[in-house]
């Protein structure tokens, strides 16, 4: 009978090998169509704008299929900043945290927060930050068909997955920005609910690959 050690180190060489291939493949493929008109600029009370796309530099470095870049504001003044991040190629997904230091963000603390979706519960993960004296609380995660998961490396294997199938891997980077204006736990309510709002919008709008039109037989 294998050793448990011996069924472990016979795990990690199976997950290298499944990321090595993804890694081999992550360039390839056309473009994914994208239906971002899926994620409502009116979620309940809450009514977007857009606020552009990624710079130049950020969309160099990520090549997404599709971005989402949106400032949200409800009638009671409160404001959150919705940004999704769309792409089939590895080099598409990252945390948020490197660019929140990049941008002078102090990272407070990192923890994983729950919420209801659809009859099932989803995590993700939750940052405090703050710069000078600006505060804000972060939710991101990542979506991949039905499923939103905190880990980056879960969200890895999922893709590796779709390409293993013969599918055009794709998915989502979802991240909810809050400021906090005084009371945190009233920002993590508004952060959760808006997340909940906002993430059937993401996973519907992975429209699927168009049909090759059929072959006509016979000549003219």
């Amino acid at each position: 009978m294998p050793r448990r050690g011996t069924l472990a180190v016979i795990a990690i060489l199976a997950a290298a090998q499944a990321l090595a291939l993804l890694g081999r493949e992550s360039g390839s493929g056309a473009p994914a169509r994208v239906a971002t008109g899926l994620v409502a600029m009116r979620l309940g009370d809450w009514q977007g704008r857009d606020l552009g796309s990624l710079d130049h530099s950020s969309r160099q470095m990520l090549q997404p299929d599709a971005v989402i870049s949106r400032l949200y504001r409800d009638s009671a003044g409160r404001e959150v900043e919705l940004l999704v991040i769309y792409g089939h190629r590895k080099a598409t997904f990252h945390s948020p945290g490197q660019c929140l230091l990049g941008n002078g963000w102090n990272i407070v603390s990192k923890e994983r927060a729950s919420s209801a979706l659809g009859g099932r519960e989803v995590t993700m993960n939750r940052f405090r930050i703050q710069k000078d004296a600006n505060r804000a609380v972060i939710f991101y995660g990542y979506v991949e068909g039905g499923r939103v998961t905190p880990s980056w490396v879960r969200h890895q294997f999922y893709l590796a997955g779709d390409r293993a199938r013969g599918r055009l891997p794709m998915g989502a980077l979802v991240r909810v920005t809050v400021p906090v204006a005084g009371d945190e736990a009233a920002a993590d309510r508004v952060g959760l609910g808006f997340m909940q709002g906002v993430l059937p919008g993401v996973m519907r709008s992975f429209a699927p690959p168009p049909q090759p039109s059929p072959t006509r037989g016979g000549g003219a």
